[in-house]
């Protein structure tokens, strides 16, 4: 139900509150689960509050519908006195009430403290239960206590049990542990899913163990489990990052075989790869020109990528930055950063100045450092101590950048009152600094 028809049954129901009929338990609980549903929780309390006015209670199917918007919206000590009002009675928190706020403390960073006065309670954890807290231990990286938990399960595991624990294992970099856990999947007679086998892949390709990450992948078919979307991009992403992008690129075409949609993802990940080896940007082309036609749309990660991939043909970069406006997508500072960077190396530095002076977002140090350079290799150090002044938070490239321009010009009062700015920052001279300083010593001795 949208806002209006929200809105449009508020309205009817305080028109039956002012007239004769006075509205039953089944109709305070229908509204409070439809304005819950719709995220409008300001109308769901108040209507939840009007009923307990009206001496009427909600069923535990609602108290359960508020009670999980409240989690949802992360207004957990709300969520914790309603579940309080529950345990008072007559409606006791179910074992779905428990996970609900369960997963909403783990959520805040606080299952584990939740999960401790359910036990003191006396009220016993069922495996949905289980998987919420060893989640929260093993995004934590505390994998010891996940196990033991897991050792004490008062219910029998299933292979999401297992695949939790295997993730937590693969995070931290223990793939001898999620190797063991691989065999006592097998061992308990659970089979293997698609998430087994695309989170041992992941940890492979993580450690850049890739070969291994494909002999997982092997058994995965050999095994009639068949791979998705999540898999194909782990794996390609894998084989990108180990310079193997012949391997990346057939793994693409088979994924379109079987039948199994590319995601804006896999696209990204070529794309990206694409364009940092020397003369892919036009195969990348060739993949974003594709993109409609499969239903996609590019992001700015695509395009940053492109621009990237242009980085020694400013004008294809401007065009891009063009298309993405058309396009409604927003550039942001690795967009400029790229662009201004491809400007200034192509000694186009009045055009990188009025590209910087109408960036839509803040620029960074790094946005600075590429225009600074640019005028410093233009010989206009003037104008590059100018920046510096605006800056709020140059680095350590920005002054090494600008003393050494200064020296190579021979002017070395104004290096170092560079360099005393630099002090003033709490940066101190670097091998850079003095080698810069001593070039301008040099060729003043020269002179």
């Amino acid at each position: 139900m949208s806002a209006r028809k929200h809105d449009q049954a508020l309205r009817l129901f305080k028109e039956v509150l002012a007239g004769l009929f006075a509205p039953n338990a089944h109709t305070y609980n229908v509204l409070i689960r439809g304005f819950c549903k719709g995220g409008q929780m300001h109308q769901a309390v108040s209507v939840f509050s009007d009923m307990k006015s009206s001496g009427l209670l909600p069923n535990a199917s609602t108290m359960n519908t508020l009670l999980l918007g409240l989690c949802e919206i992360g207004q957990m000590s709300s969520a914790l006195k309603l579940f309080r009002e529950m345990q008072a009675g007559p409606f006791l928190p179910t074992s779905a009430s428990h996970n609900i706020l369960l997963r909403g403390f783990f959520m805040a960073g606080r299952a584990i403290e939740f999960f401790k006065e359910m036990k003191a309670s006396g009220v016993e954890p069922d495996l949905e239960s289980y998987h919420i807290l060893l989640s929260a231990l093993s995004d934590s990286g505390r994998m010891a206590e996940a196990h033991a938990l897991f050792s004490a399960m008062t219910c029998s595991p299933d292979i999401m049990t297992y695949n939790v624990l295997m993730d937590g294992y693969c995070k931290i970099g223990q793939t001898y542990e999620a190797q063991s856990l691989m065999k006592e999947i097998l061992k308990a007679g659970y089979e293997p899913n698609v998430f087994t086998y695309s989170i041992i892949i992941n940890c492979y390709c993580k450690l850049d163990k890739v070969e291994e990450a494909w002999e997982v992948f092997m058994k995965m078919i050999e095994s009639n489990c068949v791979p998705n979307a999540v898999t194909f991009n782990t794996l390609i992403a894998g084989f990108c990052k180990a310079g193997m992008l012949e391997d990346a690129i057939k793994l693409f075409a088979e994924m379109e075989k079987i039948g199994c949609k590319a995601t804006i993802v896999t696209y990204n990940t070529l794309i990206d790869s694409l364009c940092k080896k020397r003369g892919g940007v036009y195969t990348a082309v060739d993949l974003f020109n594709k993109l409609e036609g499969a239903g996609l749309t590019p992001t700015i990660v695509t395009y940053n990528s492109l621009i990237q991939g242009f980085s020694e043909r400013a004008n294809d970069g401007l065009r891009l930055l063009c298309h993405m406006h058309a396009e409604g997508c927003k550039p942001d500072v690795i967009t400029y950063n790229c662009l201004i960077s491809g400007l200034c190396s192509a000694n186009r530095v009045e055009d990188a100045q009025r590209l910087f002076n109408g960036m839509a977002c803040a620029p960074n140090v790094t946005t600075f450092n590429f225009l600074i350079r640019g005028l410093c290799a233009q010989k206009k150090v003037e104008e590059a101590r100018n920046i510096l002044d605006r800056m709020t938070a140059p680095d350590m490239t920005t002054f090494n950048t600008i003393i050494l321009a200064f020296c190579k010009a021979g002017a070395m009062h104004d290096a170092r009152e560079v360099m005393k700015d630099m002090l003033k920052h709490g940066f101190y001279p670097n091998t850079y600094t003095t080698y810069a300083l001593a070039h301008g010593i040099q060729s003043s001795k020269g002179k």
